[in-house]
């Protein structure tokens, strides 16, 4: 997969350019004459080619941000080759970074490189774990990237946990590592596939809203007909969709091709527009589909299908 790359030019001129983050939404990036001469002002920040999954979802941005902020402080000298080398240092340092360059630019500008991780879905602590552990964002490679705290969903996929690796135990993370549920290891990638490989290949793909793997090794019922994944999807009334997935990515077990899942989806949306009127599904057998369809009970009524 390509890189994500911010390129970052720190100028040691009056103007700043925010190009995807507006300068009074972040007060701790808004410019400041710096003084003029070979100083470069780490504080007044350009911030240019950010790709689009970020440029476009305001609640990554502030959580990128805040976190880059800290470190791009402070004037150094464009020869200042130990100074510069501790700015990328601590850049390399960040969850958000998966990589640092720094070089000096003529005449006064320094130009940084930042390849980024890209989260593709955000970890939702539930029951005794909610409001005490913050939700987290975390990478295809399962790596926790820090979500600014009190913020707004950020519209990834959500992953929820109500507890720990362990029953009853909370679910504990650290910043920059990677995670240390194999649940949430799993959603990461199974939703990363979807990005990647589902919803980019239908052309009325509903959006996926969540990612269960709460059964991932048989962990709630130990029955092979069970899928260890589920996705939930938005239908076109606002509602929910319950699909079966089968393994995670990387899983030992055989698991069923995106094509095949492709098939399954489309001839899902033909018989359900927009997903309306359809409770649960299973996308794993091409040929016995409609016998794992559960439409929705009609309002006021309730359902007596196997769940």
């Amino acid at each position: 997969m390509a890189p994500w790359v911010i390129r970052i030019v720190v100028l040691a001129t009056t103007t700043v350019v925010l190009w995807f983050f507006a300068p009074q939404a972040y007060q701790a990036l808004a410019a400041r004459i710096g003084e003029p001469g070979p100083m470069v002002d780490l504080d007044r920040v350009a911030l240019r080619d950010a790709p689009s999954w970020l440029r476009t979802n305001p609640v990554l941005v502030r959580s990128a941000l805040s976190e880059l902020s800290p470190v791009l402080r402070g004037e150094f000298r464009q020869d200042d080759a130990a100074g510069l080398a501790q700015v990328v240092a601590a850049l390399q340092e960040l969850s958000w970074v998966e990589s640092a360059a720094l070089r000096p630019s003529h005449p006064d500008r320094l130009q940084l490189a930042l390849e980024l991780r890209r989260p593709g879905l955000e970890v939702v602590p539930e029951g005794l774990a909610a409001g005490r552990i913050n939700p987290v964002l975390v990478s295809a490679a399962g790596i926790c990237i820090r979500c600014e705290p009190g913020s707004a969903p950020s519209g990834l996929p959500v992953c929820r946990l109500l507890d720990g690796v362990l029953p009853g135990s909370l679910p504990i993370y650290q910043i920059g590592e990677e995670h240390p549920d194999p649940r949430v290891l799993s959603a990461a990638s199974a939703a990363v596939e979807w990005r990647d490989q589902v919803r980019t290949r239908h052309p009325a793909m509903p959006e996926l809203i969540e990612v269960d793997a709460s059964n991932l090794g048989y962990r709630l019922l130990a029955d092979p007909n069970y899928s260890e994944i589920c996705v939930v999807l938005r239908r076109q009334d606002g509602g929910a969709t319950r699909l079966a997935y089968g393994h995670p990515p990387g899983s030992p077990y055989p698991r069923v091709a995106i094509e095949d899942k492709l098939k399954v989806l489309g001839k899902i949306l033909a018989r359900y527009p927009g997903l309306n009127g359809l409770d649960k599904g299973d996308l794993r057998f091409v040929n016995l589909w409609e016998n794992w369809l559960r439409p929705r009970p009609p309002s006021g009524s309730q359902s007596t299908a196997p769940k």
